[in-house]
């Protein structure tokens, strides 16, 4: 089991075991959802952190290609 103390300002330090897990680094947010028996933290990570997240392996898209790409799914019905 992992616990923390929380002080007279409301304030803990979340243990390193839970960082690890959730992969929490400096500077990142986290949200509070409560629920009937407690409260679940998830992470809100940063855009700049998704950056290679989704892999593509054809060949690299032009802007133009992009662009018409986008004009024929808005005209798809």
């Amino acid at each position: 089991m992992i616990e923390s103390t929380l002080t007279a300002r409301g304030r803990t330090t979340i243990p390193k075991a839970v960082r690890v897990k959730l992969n929490l680094q400096e500077g990142d947010r986290i949200r509070y959802e409560l629920e009937a028996d407690g409260v679940r933290l998830i992470p809100m990570k940063p855009v700049s952190r998704l950056a290679g997240f989704l892999k593509y392996n054809g060949e690299p898209k032009t802007l133009d290609d992009m662009e018409q790409g986008i004009k024929s799914g808005a005209t798809e019905d």
